[in-house]
């Protein structure tokens, strides 16, 4: 694993990505715009910087072809790759005498030179351009290599010089400015968007015009903007950046000095920018090469996405489109610019830049209202039947607004919404299949804070996930590769001799000593995996970092953060949950490959009243998994006692004559039994008894409730030969099933 890009405050704004012409590009609008080669150890900016505007001493003159007379010279840097280049330094003039026509200009690192050599690492050549005697129009005189020590010669007279013209245009190699949000569109890249920025604490001084900053982290992005201090009712415009901790202000402070760092907002001034490179120049960006967006809005620009032949602007509460043809905001060759801004929705938005994303044509959305889909139309909210639950599970603070995503799953057909809050050992999401309209609702081990498709020869069409802790995740898909490098583990039985297939997945229990703690425990077992899970061998990536590890007595799932053959120690992180919760009991059972899967019926509702004396049962019709002794799920009854399907109750187990369970301790049902005080009522899904048939009967006695729902879950990692039943029918005596849409 190679790092190609750090510094990046987490503080910030996410860096958002595009990819054109092989490179990626990354922004956040508080580092400048990068780009990754994808061969390269590590990023570069994006763009080139010109030339210091300065000249070294006077070029030496000597015997030459050149003509006699007034030249004028400038030169710039260029990547001889790509054939991008900077604008030109200043220009000077020197002129050659009779006899003394050839020019040589020193190259020097440290500024001794005429011309100064690039600390960029994309700039390989020097280019000097030259006029003819008393020109005006610059031609290309000499390319060197971007050496120090090195000398450049003029020695072309002027029509050999005039037949050499620029490649590129004279001036407009601008890198680009900052920005939050980077994406690509019509063989250009495009920047959106400011933000403020408010880390750490700042100090003004009474007459002073320089600002010491506690904790912060500032940049020159932050030139030309305005900070504001807490308590004060005037903002100061930003003139330059000393360093992380020092910025200069354009005027003195006028404010009362502060006695002790107080806290403070930098504050663009305009949050609402789009700026677009040169066409097929994706580092070439003009100056006025930008349009405000979003006028009159009351909002601040926060997601874009390209839809066919038009941009898609978002704001919090508002969306724009644009539509251009050839030059969006230039004019060109007495053409004027054909970018044109249309009004598509003044009460829909997105929280961020990834809660917005196409599939199939279409555009779904999520804002503080829930979740839309558009279709070139207006924005319809599509999310009614979870708008409850995604309140309850994303608080739409503004601390959290870039938290959440969403994901494109085009196999499965589902759009999901990560909500990217760890909580309880574990992260909402909520999944919408975009055929049948039905939403889903289920957890990650870990909150997943990125998501990317991609094609692959062996998966197809396939999402991986990017967890809070610097792992990877590839959902919604049996890996059927011979070593289970995905799940991270080793695809043999450490309990069994001879190593058997357990189809990816590790089941051992918790040795005593040494004592087991929240974070760490050595197994009775030995033979967890501790090869490279990654090819080429990686020594970052040795044994199964990231692999879920569930235990079985706390019902919590955490990742693998490193392991011996042997012994484990989770992934410990102080914003999303330190290991499980406590300790793991001795002796009890642990499996490493395991994910918790459970699903949610609808409402059930009670049809006939006067059976309420009567016993009632759960029906489940399956297609059995196995012969396994583990092959169970647990099945959870969930009540609504207040009779208007509101929030669900959780039924458990009593033996009292009052209980709904009180028929249990007179009925004896074949592969299903329970525990008093405990909500799981367990169910034999393999081939024996009476389950052979594919086919349970669960007793819920005589208590009657207006509305039921069913939940059915793993409770146990299926091993050996079970993969999990398929479930085909759910029957409740004396209730039929409801809509489809109030299915969760």
């Amino acid at each position: 694993m190679t790092t190609i890009k750090s510094g990046l405050n987490v503080l910030h704004s996410r860096t958002t990505f595009a990819e054109i012409g092989g490179q990626v590009y990354g922004a956040n609008d508080w580092n400048s715009p990068w780009v990754w080669d994808g061969i390269a150890g590590s990023t570069s900016g994006a763009g080139m910087d010109s030339p210091p505007q300065t000249w070294g001493p006077s070029p030496s003159a000597s015997s030459g072809s050149a003509d006699a007379g007034a030249h004028r010279f400038q030169y710039r840097y260029k990547n001889s790759k790509t054939e991008y280049v900077s604008n030109p330094s200043n220009i000077i003039e020197v002129t050659t005498t009779a006899g003394n026509t050839q020019l040589t200009f020193s190259i020097s690192s440290s500024g001794t030179g005429n011309i100064n050599t690039s600390s960029d690492s994309k700039v390989d050549t020097i280019v000097l351009e030259a006029t003819n005697v008393d020109g005006g129009v610059f031609y290309e005189a000499a390319a060197v290599p971007n050496t120090s020590g090195t000398t450049v010669a003029f020695n072309l007279d002027d029509a050999t010089l005039s037949a050499v013209s620029l490649s590129y245009s004279d001036t407009g190699h601008v890198p680009p400015p900052y920005f939050r949000i980077i994406r690509s569109h019509k063989g250009r890249l495009w920047g959106y968007g400011r933000c403020s920025e408010q880390t750490g604490t700042a100090t003004g001084t009474n007459g002073s015009t320089s600002v010491s900053g506690s904790g912060t982290d500032w940049t020159d992005a932050a030139i030309g903007r305005f900070i504001h201090f807490h308590g004060d009712t005037v903002s100061y415009e930003i003139a330059s950046v000393t360093n992380a901790t020092t910025l200069v202000l354009t005027t003195t402070y006028a404010g009362s000095t502060h006695g002790s760092p107080v806290f403070y907002s930098i504050q663009p001034k305009d949050p609402n920018l789009l700026f677009c490179s040169d066409s097929l120049l994706p580092e070439s960006w003009q100056l006025l090469s930008f349009i405000t967006t979003l006028k009159g809005m009351n909002d601040q620009a926060s997601a874009m996405i390209p839809v066919g032949g038009s941009l898609l602007l978002l704001g919090q509460h508002s969306i724009e489109k644009l539509t251009y043809s050839s030059e969006p905001f230039l004019v060109v060759n007495g053409r004027p610019p054909d970018g044109q801004l249309h009004p598509v929705s003044h009460v829909r938005g997105a929280f961020n830049p990834e809660c917005v994303i196409e599939a199939d044509g279409r555009v779904y959305g999520h804002d503080s209202q829930g979740v839309w889909v558009w279709d070139g139309a207006k924005p319809i909210h599509i999310s009614a039947p979870v708008d409850r639950l995604l309140e309850q599970a994303f608080p739409c603070q503004s601390g959290y607004i870039n938290l959440p995503h969403l994901s494109w799953h085009p196999l499965e057909r589902k759009i999901r919404i990560h909500t990217g809050i760890y909580t309880g050992w574990c992260s909402d999401f909520f999944e919408y299949d975009v055929d049948t309209k039905q939403w889903g609702q289920g957890t990650h081990p870990t909150p997943m804070n990125a998501s990317s498709s991609f094609e692959s020869h062996t998966f197809g069409s396939q999402s991986v996930y990017g967890d809070a802790i610097g792992f990877s995740w590839m959902p919604d898909r049996f890996n059927t590769t011979a070593n289970g490098a995905l799940e991270g583990v080793a695809s043999h039985d450490p309990n069994t001799s001879g190593g058997s297939l357990v189809k990816h997945l590790v089941k051992a229990t918790v040795k005593a000593s040494p004592s087991p703690s929240s974070t760490g425990f050595t197994i009775n077992e030995t033979g967890l995996d501790v090869a490279s899970t990654v090819s080429p061998s990686d020594s970052s990536y040795v044994g199964m970092p990231g692999a879920p590890c569930y235990s079985v007595d706390l019902g919590e799932t955490a990742p693998v953060l490193t392991n011996t053959a042997t012994a484990v120690t989770l992934g410990a992180s102080a914003t999303y949950g330190v290991g499980f919760s406590q300790a793991p009991a001795v002796g009890s059972t642990v499996y490493f490959g395991y994910i918790p899967a459970y699903f949610t019926s609808g409402w059930f509702t009670l049809s006939n009243d006067w059976e309420i004396s009567n016993p009632r049962y759960i029906h489940l019709f399956f297609e059995p998994g196995g012969i396994d002794s583990d092959s169970t799920v647990y099945v959870q009854i969930h009540p609504d006692p207040a009779g208007y399907r509101g929030e669900p109750t959780t039924v458990v187990a009593n033996s009292s004559a009052t209980s709904p369970f009180s028929d249990w301790t007179t009925q004896s049902e074949d592969g299903v039994s329970f525990t008093n005080g405990d909500p799981n009522i367990i169910v034999q899904m393999d081939r024996s008894g009476t389950g052979a048939g594919g086919y349970r009967r669960i007793p819920i006695g005589s208590q009657s409730w207006r509305y039921l729902q069913v939940k059915i879950g793993l409770n146990r990692a299926p091993i050996n030969t079970w993969y999990g039943p398929i479930f085909h029918r759910i029957e409740i005596d004396g209730y039929s099933y409801e809509s489809p849409a109030d299915q969760i």
